[in-house]
């Protein structure tokens, strides 16, 4: 009975997708991978309990993942494993050499990497005369609620790859994406600093959640 309710958990997935799965469903069908022999079902209730919904569940450390009930360490791990994928998944549907033309589409190339940060991380995009990507690195991590923005590291890599222009950004994962009176500061001075060297700073982006804000369209730079 049990293998033939995984056989008809996997044909609906490939038949219907996700998109009318419940949370803990979906939870139960990706343990089926690594908790052989199992009724999952109760695990995947179980999480969603312990860890009030979804996305708490990969965001939860993995020995608090191991303190549920039928959790062991190659289970906690696949489910570490899972935001990781799908952070690596959408930067690499980004084509390297790819031509910006708006701010959009520069916030919306940046947004991924920010996907599953729990602390605060600064991104350095620099770009080529014809606004194609040279690289885009991390450059500073931080906490919960701030980061230090390292303008060394920023002029070394920008020089290294011969930038034209570059853009950074930065998150606040517990927070709005509203720049702080720093973040304005930082911005201004970074943008005198780079012009001495003939590199735009095009943009600083703030993203918190879905949303983001232009410190470009909120400040002079």
């Amino acid at each position: 009975m049990a293998e033939g309710h995984r056989k008809h958990l996997k044909e609906r997935f490939l038949n219907e997708d996700l998109d009318h799965f419940e949370d803990h469903t979906i939870l139960e069908l990706l343990l089926f991978f690594s908790v052989p022999r199992r009724d999952t079902n109760p695990i995947g209730h179980a999480l969603i309990e312990k860890f009030g919904s979804f996305s708490n569940v990969f965001d939860a450390p993995i020995d608090a993942l191991m303190s549920v009930n039928g959790i062991g360490e190659n289970t906690a791990t696949l489910i570490k494993l899972i935001p990781q994928i799908c952070k690596r998944y959408q930067i690499s549907r980004e084509v390297k050499g790819v031509e910006f033309i708006s701010k959009e589409q520069l916030s919306d190339f940046m947004r991924p990497y920010f996907f599953d940060a729990t602390v605060e991380k600064i991104y350095l995009l620099c770009l080529s005369p014809k606004m194609k990507i040279l690289c885009c690195e991390e450059v500073s991590t931080g906490n919960t609620t701030s980061v230090s923005i390292d303008t060394r590291k920023i002029v070394e890599i920008s020089l290294h790859v011969g930038a034209d222009s570059i853009v950074i950004a930065h998150n606040h994962p517990n927070g709005t994406p509203l720049p702080s009176s720093e973040d304005l500061i930082m911005t201004q001075e970074l943008a005198k600093l780079l012009s001495t060297l003939n590199i735009r700073l095009l943009d600083h982006f703030v993203f918190a959640g879905g949303a983001y804000t232009s410190i470009r369209e909120t400040s002079k730079l």
